[in-house]
């Protein structure tokens, strides 16, 4: 996660754009897999959390109206084999 990317993303998006009316939906995440999240916990646990705190630092930097991490997204649940 490199925080100069962040800042770009909220540069580019909010440009022309009133940033009080804007509503960002924080879904990203640092993922590998079962055998990726065993062998490094820690690892992807740092780099969300470092990725949340920055996009939540630059949305208030930038007087962004909402930020909703995910989770305070509600998403309904489908299962996989639902065809």
């Amino acid at each position: 996660m490199d925080p100069n990317e962040i800042r770009r993303m909220y540069s580019d998006v909010l440009q022309g754009i009133d940033p009080k009316n804007v509503v960002i939906l924080h879904l990203a995440a640092n993922v590998g897999g079962i055998g990726a999240n065993r062998e490094h916990p820690a690892e992807f646990f740092y780099d969300n959390l470092m990725m949340g705190v920055e996009l939540m630092h630059q949305a208030y930097k930038n007087s962004v109206g909402n930020l909703l991490p995910s989770e305070r997204v509600r998403v309904p649940q489908v299962h996989p084999c639902s065809f």
